[in-house]
């Protein structure tokens, strides 16, 4: 480990303050780095030297700095250590017997600073290290052996059952609104993995007790108060364990997401039990056969400018094939609704008093809305 310019020049700025005198920072070679008085930086400062190679403190009165032809001015150097190791020195400029009493709260704040910048880029870089680790995780592009030593070197229980819900902000251009929210999910006290899938979008990993699944009050304690629900669309996926859990979860709320919020843009929550059959399909729907599916539907709709046909089929699969209850919906007499349901079945070639092809016109309904 090495001291960076800003961390010494924090240093400098931190300890003049404190004590009024002009201090100097230099490196493991004794190169000055920061200072108070910016014309001596770059010098190599002899009093460094000898405070590195002896790890004693170095005084230099008045004759000494004469002696070395003021390569160093009057003052006490010290040196300074992280985890034992010798980083480097810092100097205070004055009179040694004035400015002694200063030397040692000087050098405690100059390794105070130097450990909280060496912990902050070590959760910097474990927080990094995490993110890419969920990443791959929720992603599946990881083997299951390579995940499972990884969650162990982080520190990361991966062997329960979890649960995945995606937000995503219906505001995108509302960075500050994402990062203040991503802020509030990564609190200890809720227990949970955090990460960002998208600008705009944030994915939690939550562990669930065996019988417990995701529900709407786990959804309304994903917001922190004064943050209003419907600026969000929030799918909460099924509950899985084992190798693939992180992956089969992440990919059920983020399916159940990606279906739902086109089909009811007005709600904020979604759940993957609603949408379970339309969420399987999501990667079923670039193949040739959730073409062939939609084939029939594209024939109905090219004879639908009014898309009657799209919406009569619609609310007859809503009502679970109960006649009356469609009509009711439709606002239409059941008498209308039958011929209707007869035209649609002259159009697509395909009955619906047969399972088969009335399957087939369902799924290619949910694929053609997709």
């Amino acid at each position: 480990m090495k001291i960076s310019k800003t961390t010494a020049q924090n240093i400098v700025n931190r300890a003049m303050k404190v004590i009024g005198k002009s201090v100097n920072v230099m490196d493991e070679h004794g190169i000055i780095i920061a200072s108070g008085n910016a014309g001596r930086l770059g010098q190599r400062h002899p009093g460094a030297l000898l405070a590195l190679r002896d790890n004693k403190i170095v005084e230099i009165d008045r004759e000494l700095a004469e002696q070395w032809r003021y390569e160093a001015l009057p003052g006490i150097n010290l040196p300074i250590t992280y985890l034992g190791k010798p980083l480097g020195v810092v100097g205070i400029s004055g009179v040694p017997a004035e400015v002694r009493p200063y030397a040692e709260l000087v050098k405690m704040t100059a390794e105070l600073i130097i450990e909280q910048g060496a912990l902050l880029a070590q959760e910097h870089w474990s927080r990094r290290y995490q993110e890419e680790f969920l990443l791959e995780a929720i992603r599946g592009s990881a083997k299951p052996a390579d995940l499972k030593r990884r969650a162990a070197a982080l520190g990361l229980d991966v062997s329960g059952r979890f649960a995945a819900v995606v937000i995503k902000c219906r505001r995108p251009e509302e960075f500050l609104l994402t990062h203040r929210l991503v802020a509030y999910l990564e609190q200890p006290k809720f227990k949970q993995w955090v990460v960002m899938t998208a600008l705009d979008e944030i994915t939690v990993l939550k562990a669930l007790a065996a019988a417990q699944e995701a529900d709407e009050k786990l959804l309304q304690a994903m917001l922190p108060e004064g943050m209003a629900a419907q600026d969000f669309h929030m799918a909460a996926g099924a509950a899985f364990s084992g190798a693939d859990a992180l992956h089969m979860a992440y990919q059920t709320a983020a399916s159940t997401l990606a279906y739902a919020q086109t089909r009811a843009p007005e709600q904020a929550h979604y759940f993957y039990r609603h949408y379970r059959l339309p969420a399987l399909l999501a990667e079923f729907s670039g193949s040739w056969q959730a073409q062939e599916l939609r084939r029939p539907l594209e024939a109905l709709r090219a004879k639908d400018s009014r898309q009657i046909w799209l919406k009569t089929l619609r609310h007859y699969f809503d009502a679970e094939g109960d006649v009356p209850r469609a009509a009711q919906t439709l606002f239409v007499h059941p008498n209308t609704l039958r011929y209707r349901l007869a035209q649609i079945e002259q159009i697509t070639g395909l009955s619906l008093h047969k399972t088969d092809e009335q399957t087939m016109l369902y799924l290619g309904m949910l694929l053609h809305e997709d």
